[in-house]
């Protein structure tokens, strides 16, 4: 049997290759002081989310009058 062809070649990666990519990775990513304000801020945003879905909730199942054919 024959094995697959494919449409082009993988270029060979080589350790040398991997160790660029690794300080490209170190030198691209910089920890500024105000590194830890985005997941507050995340929190804050989830926090209030949660607090206006369960008002919204609560509103709704205070002014809406169930069907009759659920109670039963």
């Amino acid at each position: 049997m024959e094995t697959a062809k494919m449409f082009f070649r993988l270029p060979r990666v080589s350790p040398g290759y991997f160790k660029y990519l690794k300080t490209q990775a170190v030198q691209s990513v910089e920890v500024r002081g105000d590194a830890t304000v985005s997941p507050r801020w995340a929190v804050l945003l989830g926090a209030v989310g949660l607090g206006l879905s369960g008002y919204s909730s609560r509103q709704l199942t205070i002014h809406h009058k169930p069907c009759p054919r659920t109670l039963r």
